[in-house]
């Protein structure tokens, strides 16, 4: 800092500086995956409990006729080995006819996933998951099944229909409330993403985006000092001459394409221990109109300004916030670097309003901001927005043929909208948003899929109590509210521990957020809300048709 103004350069990891973004959000869909995993596992394990309970009778002659118990858990243990290995193939067979539109949605600035590919590891990582949850989802059936009641089972008559012990039918129902909470886990966790998603796309970032065109133009290598200052202004010149430009602006950084630069900065009368690094902009005269930043005190720049003149800079409102609340910002100097290093001093002519840079989850609220004229550095200043009066992209042949005539070697290249460049910046938030909704959808379908298979298997087995009680003179409405009562018990207590539980995470995915907050009350009151209504259909269905049946030809049959 003592030799360049203030100005320095940082070190990153090229791993950390490529792939640091995104690692937290792949953990995150990581998550995700596990859950809806989770709620498959335990809607598997549902079905083969009540599996078990209709083989009870065939399991208690098998041990009848000497059939130990390992070879019964063996056998069962096979059987959800083999469904596991055949879904998990169907699943390899998805992916890789889904793979080509799944690409064709993955932000392409994202790193590596072009690469993506079912190879050798993925096989095995397949292979894998396949072996651990069979054993998961397979084990406890195989338990519960290996030790028959042998007297009770075996003195059943007609063999039809099947009993089911207390222990079976407690873990049961516990399954399907561990698959209630991790959906409604993951549909808030989906909920606040996508409520985030919506506050970046309304969010106001401090410029109007709508026909600016953006580009970066470069003179040829060796080209003198006074002559790249020359081509500076004929380039801005030109481009605010064009027919269908209302105007245009030159800058040193092209917002929301490749950073900015950061100085240390000073601000004089303020004793600050560390100096404030200040996004630091390079712009010309008429930059704040092109772009649509108001100008709240002083001024902007003016033709003077590059010149030779006093050096002067003009700072956003959170800038002047920061050092000068209540008090008139205009007249003040900052120096450029600390103030040991006794760089050049700048007076403050202007305050604009705040430009938000970065619009993505986990960015500070408002960063302080200062501009400096722009036509007086040859470093810094080879960026040009033009603020068009129709489609942008339609100025590009007419900006490019008025920058060949100043100087067949000026290069022209980055050329796009500020729209475009605004979309790109939050592309991986909205794609992994996506995403994110889509396991919420899963993990709900599921859930629902299993209260519905509980309730289903329920009437079933109370076919003939059902039938008494109706036969006795019991109305068609006690029996559909018992039944949907009996589910929606198990969905609440479900609820209850989800909205725990994802009360509990949510500090966990507050950096991801966007104007939104961790316990947002439209998130958390609305998806139980959507979780309970699906449920209560779930409920309904299977209930409603088991008091539909006939009660004397349930009964003739039983």
């Amino acid at each position: 800092p003592q030799f360049n103004n203030g100005q320095g350069i940082e070190i990153q990891d090229a791993r950390e500086n490529i792939v640091g973004e995104l690692r937290p959000k792949l953990l995150r869909l990581l998550g995700a995956v596990l859950f809806v995993l989770l709620i498959a596992c335990a809607n598997v394990a549902n079905l083969l409990l009540a599996r078990a309970a209709d083989r009870g009778k065939e399991i208690a002659v098998r041990t009848a006729m000497g059939a130990s118990r390992l070879k019964i858990i063996r056998q069962l243990l096979i059987e959800s080995l083999t469904m596991a290995l055949l879904g998990g193939a169907l699943a390899l067979l998805l992916v890789r006819w889904s793979l080509t539109l799944l690409l064709a949605f993955i932000p392409l600035k994202i790193p590596g996933f072009i690469e993506i590919s079912v190879d050798g590891p993925v096989l095995a990582f397949v292979l894998l998951v396949a072996l651990v949850t069979s054993i998961l989802v397979g084990l406890v059936p195989a338990l519960y099944s290996s030790r028959p009641n042998l007297s009770g089972t075996l003195k059943e008559g007609g063999g039809r229909g099947s009993t089911e012990s207390r222990v079976s039918r407690q873990t049961r129902n516990a399954l399907v409330v561990a698959d209630v909470a991790l959906a409604l886990i993951l549909l808030i966790g989906a909920g606040l993403m996508i409520r985030s998603l919506a506050q970046i796309r309304g969010f106001d970032a401090g410029v109007r985006p709508e026909n600016l065109l953006t580009l970066t133009f470069e003179p040829p290598d060796g080209t003198p000092d006074a002559r790249r200052l020359q081509i500076k202004q004929q380039v801005l010149d030109r481009a605010a001459a064009l027919p269908g430009v209302s105007s245009a602006a030159l800058t040193s950084h092209i917002l929301y394409d490749r950073g900015y630069l950061t100085q240390e900065v000073t601000v004089d009368g303020h004793q600050i221990e560390d100096p404030a690094r200040v996004q630091t902009y390079y712009v010309s005269q008429g930059y704040f109109q092109t772009l649509g930043i108001p100008v709240e005190a002083g001024r902007g720049f003016m033709p003077q300004d590059n010149t030779e003149s006093a050096a002067v800079a003009i700072v956003n409102r959170a800038f002047a916030d920061r050092y000068w609340s209540g008090d008139d910002p205009i007249g003040k100097r900052i120096q450029i670097g600390k103030a040991e290093d006794k760089g050049s001093y700048l007076t403050i002519v202007g305050v604009v309003g705040n430009v938000r840079t970065k619009i993505a989850p986990g960015t500070p609220d408002q960063p302080i901001q200062m501009y400096l004229p722009g036509m007086r550095s040859t470093t810094w200043g080879y960026n040009l927005v033009v603020s068009t009066e129709k489609e942008p992209t339609r100025m590009t042949s007419s900006l490019r043929q008025a920058i060949q005539q100043i100087d067949p070697g000026v290069s022209m290249y980055n050329v796009d909208t500020l729209r475009s460049r605004m979309a790109n910046v939050t592309s991986d938030t909205r794609f992994f948003t996506g995403m994110m909704g889509v396991f919420a959808g899963l993990a709900l379908i599921l859930a629902v899929l299993g209260i519905y298979g509980l309730i289903s298997y329920t009437v079933s087995q109370q076919k003939r109590e059902i039938a008494v009680r109706m036969a006795l003179g019991a109305m068609s409405g006690d029996i559909l509210r018992m039944m949907v009562v009996r589910g929606l018990i198990l969905t609440l207590a479900g609820l209850g521990i989800g909205l725990a539980a994802a009360f509990a995470l949510s500090q966990s995915i507050s950096k991801f957020l966007f104007g939104v907050s961790q316990t947002d009350a439209l998130t958390f009151l609305g998806m139980p809300v959507i979780l309970g209504l699906t449920a209560l259909i779930a409920c309904w269905l299977p209930a409603r048709r088991a008091i539909k049946v006939d009660p004397l030809t349930s009964l003739r049959y039983d």
